[in-house]
């Protein structure tokens, strides 16, 4: 991870002067108490420490010592009037907070409100605000803090999408040298894309309370310092959207307000329905916005592979055939995918197919088309059969509820599931060759193999990052106290850990490298402190590079695995159906040298032809196209078993008397199964070619 370039807590100056207004209530500073403007005292150890590193917010505010901006405002029997008198008692000055924009003890505040209470409260201000008196002035601040806290304000969807593309930003640059150049570059642009995006569900109120503001005539005497917010807010906090900040620049914020400019609240895009990058963290959530009916959904689906001409694939069509009838038929009707609106995770299906189709929008245009076409194979297939859909519909659901790349891989996985039916009915049918069934068993054995490794590449890599996480852990330093790791690390080690556990203890130490950089700033901090302040932020910084890497690993497995899948899918010959393309590469743990290790392990297992010769013995669709490919061979072996003096034998009457014949009996029953068993066994490996066949 790179140092932060937000080195001090400096406030910075946010009102109409730079001076810190008077408090309504007059409330005194208490004695002793730290301020924005006078830096907390460095004490000679570090008791206070930790307590202060778990803060998020401001120093202290200096009226209200007990409670934090964010408690006075969820407390319970809320009241604008109380509010008022709260906020006022507030400090406006904001000070520099660690990977995040620097705010005040008001802002925090407001920040904390609901949409409905901030409307309350910025409408009881916009009257106090009016005159030349202090407490107008104090108001004026009050208002222009939650404008703030309106434009700041993201839709829990909004942070999280925003959340996993840093993920993608930071864990992924920084695993290679090559690419840590790209991570902070990257970052700053996708939080300038945050910052500025116009899915803020109070951004357009935001922006028209200050237009409204401005082109008050009754409030002149504060124009000026509006107008020099709304400036603010445009170019140094880049919270303006790039429509308004163009008009803006353009003719003015006094001649837009003059012209009643106003951003509409319906052009403010709600969160997108279906979206290529749409990321969820529950199943309900996901499936909530699912307002299309199955049936529909799947003929939305042809639509747009008719439109990027994709037709469905008639297998084994006659001479005789008309081209005309075929064709049609290709057309699912909405009568038959209506029939299972209403079958058990019908939905799911549905929300999976919104989902991939919106994402292979973004895709390059042979994979979009192969998506589309993968798609019809499967939507033909199950209408066909209930069990296979039934099966599919099941799969659909363990897709949704997250990410992009869960969605694609869960995709490509029914792509496989319908393709390996289908097969089995070929097989059936006696229309698959030996060559032809070999192949498919490989692919399927292979890609079966690669998932393992994946899956034991992981566990490794979580084995060694505990061991660099407890390494740290037992080399304490003078800043960094064994207690404040054991704290941090103790909820991360247990067996499923949270997400929130996680994204918990990087914040505690991202908290912690704060503090330390206050007291190494501090005039007042000995000197062994602020000589050990260097390595306790080196420290720190490579436990939470550990964090981020420990929470990719433990939730984020689908990216590594769709990594090695994506860049191993031509080498390793996969099933066409495998995934072809993600969306967060970066959260990845592998790298070159692991991904060849990892084709080298496949191939090794693929070689083996004990591994390779009980795979294939599990898989009922081989053994059934060999029994058929090697049928006489097959019906020898069963005549051989019908010859055998077992089959001469009697069962004894089930009874006491006969117990002892009962047991004989059972035991060379058993003994014939095993023969018969590994005769069987070995007929097959011998017509796979993986056991020599007898000498005749």
């Amino acid at each position: 991870m790179p140092t932060s370039p937000i080195s001090t807590r400096r406030p910075v100056s946010t009102g109409p002067s730079s001076a810190q207004p008077t408090p309504v209530s007059g409330a005194p500073l208490p004695a002793g108490r730290p301020t924005p403007n006078r830096p907390r005292a460095a004490a000679g150890t570090l008791a206070s420490l930790v307590p202060f590193a778990r803060r998020t917010s401001a120093p202290p505010s200096v009226s209200a010592p007990s409670l934090s901006p964010q408690e006075h405002a969820r407390r319970e029997h809320w009241d604008v009037a109380s509010a008022v008198g709260d906020m006022s008692g507030l400090s406006d000055a904001r000070v520099k907070r660690w990977l995040k924009k620097s705010a005040s003890d008001q802002y925090l505040y407001a920040k904390s409100l609901t949409a409905t209470q901030r409307g309350e409260l910025e409408q009881v201000l916009a009257h106090m605000m009016r005159g030349n008196t202090p407490e107008a002035k104090q108001a004026l601040t009050m208002w222009l803090s939650v404008q703030q806290a309106r434009l700041r304000t993201h839709a829990p969807w909004h942070q999280e999408a925003y959340r996993r593309l840093q993920l993608n930003n930071f864990i992924v640059p920084y695993a290679t040298v090559v690419g840590a150049p790209l991570g902070v570059p990257l970052h700053l642009m996708t939080r300038t894309e945050y910052y500025r995006s116009l899915y803020r569900p109070e951004y357009a109120q935001a922006f028209n309370n200050f237009m409204s503001v401005i082109a008050d005539p009754s409030l002149t005497e504060i124009h000026d310092a509006v107008i020099a917010r709304l400036d603010y807010h445009a170019h140094r906090e880049g919270t303006i959207a790039v429509p308004q900040l163009r008009d803006l620049r353009t003719h003015g914020a006094e001649h837009l307000a003059a012209m009643r400019y106003r951003v509409e609240t319906a052009a403010v895009p709600p969160a997108p329905e279906a979206g290529a990058h749409a990321i969820f963290s529950r199943l309900e959530d996901d499936l909530a916005l699912q307002t299309t009916t199955p049936g529909k959904q799947i003929l939305l689906w042809q639509a747009a592979a008719n439109g990027a001409g994709v037709e469905y694939k008639i297998r084994h069509q006659h001479w005789y055939s008309p081209w005309r009838q075929s064709n049609a038929r290709s057309q699912l009707r909405l009568n038959e995918v209506s029939a299972f609106d209403t079958e058990a995770n019908a939905t799911s299906f549905a929300r999976l197919l919104a989902r991939r189709q919106a994402s292979a929008k973004a895709e390059p245009t042979i994979d979009r088309r192969t998506v589309l076409q993968d798609g019809l194979t499967v939507i033909h297939a199950i209408a066909k059969d209930a069990e296979l859909r039934a099966l599919v519909f099941a799969m659909a659901e363990d897709a949704l509820g997250t990410c992009r790349d869960k969605v694609s891989e869960g995709f490509a996985a029914i792509v496989n599931a319908v393709g390996n039916h289908r097969m089995a009915q070929d097989v059936k049918a006696g229309r698959v060759g030996q060559k032809a069934l070999q192949k498919w068993a490989g692919q399927q054995f292979r890609l079966s193999a690669l998932e393992k490794e994946v899956d034991a590449f992981l566990q490794r890599t979580l084995d060694k990052n505990r061991q660099a996480l407890e390494g740290h852990r037992d080399s304490p330093q003078a800043l960094v106290l064994k207690s404040l790791m054991e704290s941090i690390l103790t909820p991360v080690f247990v067996p499923d850990v949270s997400r929130d556990a996680l994204v918990t203890a990087q914040q505690t130490v991202l908290n912690t490298m704060e503090t330390i950089k206050c007291l190494q700033e501090a005039p007042d901090t000995p000197d062994e402190q602020k000589e050990a302040a260097p390595a306790g932020l080196e420290k720190l910084e490579a436990m939470l590079a550990l964090l981020q890497q420990r929470m990719a690993l433990l939730h984020e497995p689908v990216e590594t695995k769709m990594h090695a899948k994506i860049s191993l899918r031509k080498s390793l010959d996969l099933p066409d159906g495998t995934v072809a393309s993600m969306a967060y590469s970066g959260v990845s743990a592998l790298n070159e040298a692991a991904l060849k290790d990892i084709e080298k392990a496949v191939r090794e297992r693929e070689a083996n032809p004990t591994e390779m010769g009980n795979y294939l013995l599990s898989n009922e669709t081989w053994s059934a196209g060999m029994r058929q490919l090697h049928t006489q061979r097959f019906d020898q072996l069963q005549k051989k078993f019908e010859a055998d003096p077992f089959y001469e034998l009697e069962p004894p009457p089930n009874d006491d008397e006969h117990m002892a014949q009962t047991i004989q009996y059972s035991e060379k029953a058993f003994a014939f199964a095993q023969r018969m068993q590994a005769e069987q066994e070995d007929l097959f490996l011998q017509c796979a070619g993986l056991r020599p066949a007898p000498a005749s």
